[in-house]
């Protein structure tokens, strides 16, 4: 039993360590015509639905992060080459749209000032 409670507590732990923000993604470029949701847990990029141009995000993980640009992040290509820092809903700034796609990145606590 005690073998069991170990393996219990660190997988929670893990768990809370990879935690996410949601981000919903768009066909349009204006965050209009939804899409679908994702959870995208740190430091991870992942795409939207076939065919959606624009993301926004709706939650995050982690309240304050130094040194990035973002931390929430909508990119236009799956390795963020092309990327906007965004702003979380219902912040005015918060959907990002590229008519080449659209990615979500979150980027807390990496430097990805060089071209956002």
């Amino acid at each position: 039993m005690h073998s069991f409670t170990t393996i219990l507590m660190t997988t929670i732990g893990f768990v809370g360590l990879c935690s996410a923000g949601q981000v919903n993604f768009y066909f349009d470029l204006n965050c209009q015509n939804f899409a679908g949701s994702v959870n995208v847990g740190s430091f991870q990029t992942t795409g939207g639905p076939a065919g959606s141009h624009s993301a926004m995000w709706i939650s995050r993980d982690q309240a304050s992060c130094s040194n990035t640009c973002g931390p929430l992040i909508i990119c236009g290509d799956s390795n963020c080459n092309t990327r906007r820092a965004a702003g979380q809903w219902p912040n005015p700034n918060a959907c990002e749209g590229f008519s080449s796609g659209v990615w979500a990145r979150n980027g807390c606590g990496q430097d990805m000032c060089g071209n956002a």
